[in-house]
């Protein structure tokens, strides 16, 4: 075989500053330095490599077993990137109880490593397909590192069908190895995505040629899932899976409805197979029932007239073997026997809200400690003097009933006025609203916070159109008292570090709308505010990204405004402490700023829509025709969608009193929403 250099990298001697008296010694330093970090590379099998360390020079003698102990030696020492060159002397004899083979038929052998586009080649070729081919341009790419040794002679048969399978390979994964030989092309490693994956298994079993034989083992990165959720129920046969994901293929094997499932990354904890596993044998063991898992919350319900006690120590024992993260609520249903019995009425809770903000509860709730906090989360969403609550204790209520009543509330709290009812045959939710939008809305949140099985009904219409009187003018200082009680129930909230508005924002997005078309020429400033962590620079654009995006959102609802402007505060004017995360969460925030009245300019009356000169930075919108009316109906309207029929139970309610008089009423607060 001919001698061969392998250049690694480049040192000079002369870079450590190595002159006069001394550099001598630092010169032996750097030698052993450099003999310790060969040493520690290398292998046992590599006990037949001398290494002779001269300087900047590596210099390597000594006989190899056979072309494949050669190669590997090599390969180890020039990924170890010892910054030396390497002055090859060694030799290859034949392998070890084996006859030297050919170089031209045996030795050719090509180890391509991949990773995220880098390549390094490995490996003993034929000297041709150093010099031309794909092999030859594939070398001199800026990112490939060229450590392949030239084969004089002929290529084995198959070789050059094997090569191009290696490099056509080369191109379709994004990290791993390639090991190609005249007669195998083996493939390891990751493409960036399943359907990748999927595309370079096919296109690399199409090219395969005859006599290749080609193993591929190639694998694409998990999915992020959120929520990990679970769900199965039983009945007189085997465990129905109906909804399940898992965090590694293998755990696959503890069920029986593999096809349901979906593998990736997001598992709330590392014995979430465990914790499934477990639940799932606790169902099997009362004999029936169904249970839902969604990240760390689970809802058990055992088989209809099972034993209470025997439920008990099931549920006992499921509870022992969870991990302390994870919450468990269990339940058994209502005999059949119970539920048909004509002496109890049928369950029912119901809300109504009337124009003037008033809330009135009624019905069954599950005891007095839930009246309590049906009290105060209805307080907290429609005001502390707003809310009337008549509702009763009752214990013999169906699954999930405090679940149904809150979501309601919560639903409740987005329309202008409305009637909630919640049945044992489901949840039903008529009103008004300020736009239409408001029903997608009502629906999404709805599914996100109730099971499938709850039947809701959303009867929802659009509130009548109203007017401003051109006596009347409204106050801006009053928008401006009016935008921020609203904003002290329920933020506009972001997911994190992004600019778009989060879907449950959107509401109070409406809400402050239609208060700024109440003020017309009044001028506002809309500011954005982070806290302190992250860059100061990075806040400060995010904050005023922030502020455009409610801007945009706030025109594109109509607001009769002269002025409106946007901007962004960042890190600057915090109202809380940024040590704590109830801080810094009080510091994100969306507010509306009355700009003082000397910098207001009064417009003046003129028939284009814009009557005064904007500054610079300041985005005009459509200025109003007149001030504001007093409140009454466009006349001659008729409405075109006619309220439903009211509730048997509510029909009693005494009219509320509408008084024109007033230019605004106090608005109801949103739902409140983290951060």
């Amino acid at each position: 075989m001919a001698k061969s250099t392998l250049f690694v990298g480049a040192a000079l001697l002369a870079t450590l500053g190595l002159s006069g008296f001394g550099g001598h010694s630092a010169a032996r330093l750097v030698e052993a330095r450099i003999s310790a970090q060969a040493a520690q590379v290398l292998a046992p099998e590599d006990s037949w490599l001398t290494l002779v360390p001269d300087g900047a020079i590596l210099q390597l003698t000594g006989e190899a077993p056979g072309e494949l102990a050669h190669t590997a030696a090599l390969a180890r020492l020039g990924a170890a990137g010892l910054g030396v060159r390497l002055d090859d002397h060694t030799t290859v004899g034949p392998a070890e109880g084996t006859e030297a083979a050919p170089p031209n038929i045996a030795a050719a052998r090509l180890d391509i490593l991949i990773n995220d586009g880098a390549m390094t080649l490995f490996g003993d070729v034929p000297t041709r397909d150093l010099q031309r081919g794909s092999l030859a341009d594939l070398a001199q790419q800026p990112r490939v590192s060229d450590m392949l040794v030239p084969l004089d002679g002929t290529a084995a048969p198959g070789w050059a069908d094997a090569l191009n399978l290696a490099l056509e390979a080369a191109t379709l994964i994004d990290r791993g190895q390639i090991t190609a030989g005249p007669d195998h092309v083996k493939v390891e490693g990751t493409a960036r995505s399943d359907s990748e994956r999927l595309a370079a298994i096919t296109t690399l079993e199409a090219a395969a040629p005859k006599g290749v034989k080609l193993t591929l083992d190639l694998a694409a990165p998990r999915p992020v899932i959120s929520p990990f959720v679970f769900a199965a129920k039983k009945g007189e046969g085997a465990v129905q899976v109906t909804a399940c994901t898992l965090s590694r293929p293998e755990d696959l094997a503890i069920l029986a409805a593999k096809d349901v499932c979906r593998v990736g990354l997001g598992a709330p904890s590392p014995d979430w197979a465990g914790v499934v596993q477990s639940t799932l044998a606790t169902l099997e063991a009362l004999g029936g029932g169904t249970v839902d898992i969604r990240d760390v919350d689970i809802t058990l319900t055992g088989p209809v007239g099972m034993n209470p006690e025997a439920f008990e120590a099931a549920v006992a024992d499921l509870t022992d073997a969870l991990p302390q993260l994870y919450s468990l609520t269990a339940s058994l249903p209502v005999p059949p026997q119970a539920q048909s019995d004509p002496a109890l009425a049928p369950a029912k809770f119901t809300a109504v809200r009337t124009e003037d903000g008033a809330v009135r509860l009624r019905g069954d709730l599950l005891d007095t400690r839930l009246r309590e906090t049906a009290q105060a989360f209805a307080e907290a969403h429609f005001g502390f003097d707003t809310v009337i609550n008549e509702t009763t204790a009752r214990e013999d209520l169906p699954t999930g009933w405090s679940t149904q009543v809150v979501a309601g509330l919560e639903a409740l709290g987005m329309l202008s006025t409305g009637q909630l009812a919640v049945t044992e045959s489901g949840l039903s939710l008529t009103g008004t609203a300020p736009s239409l939008r408001v029903k997608d809305d009502l629906r999404a949140a709805l599914a996100r916070k109730l099971p499938s099985t709850v039947n809701i009904a959303l009867d929802v219409w659009e509130a009548e159109v109203l007017r401003a009187d051109p006596v009347v003018q409204v106050p801006a200082e009053l928008c401006a008292e009016q935008i921020s009680i609203l904003l002290e129930g329920g933020q506009i909230v972001f997911p994190p570090s992004e600019t778009e508005i989060a879907e449950e924002s959107l509401p109070i997005i409406d809400r402050i709308a239609e208060i700024l078309g109440y003020c017309p020429g009044a001028r506002f400033e809309i500011a954005g505010h982070t806290d302190s962590q992250g860059r100061e620079s990075s806040n400060m654009a995010l904050s005023q990204s922030r502020a455009d995006a409610v801007l945009a959102a706030v025109l594109e609802r109509g607001v009769d405004l002269v002025f409106l402007t946007a901007r962004g505060y960042g890190e600057t004017s915090p109202i809380a402490t940024n040590e704590t995360e109830q801080g810094r969460a009080l510091n994100r925030r969306i507010s509306f700023e009355l700009a003082p009245k000397e910098a207001v300019t009064t417009p003046q009356p003129s028939e284009s829509p814009i009557a005064t000169a904007p500054e610079a930075g300041t985005l005009v919108t459509r200025a109003a025709q007149s001030p504001l009316d007093g409140i009454e109906e466009e006349s001659g309207a008729t409405p075109t969608d006619a309220p439903p029929t009211a509730d048997p139970d509510l029909q009693d309610e005494e009219p509320q009193a509408k008084d024109t008089s007033d230019v605004m009423r106090p608005l109801p607060r949103p739902t409140p929403s983290d951060g």
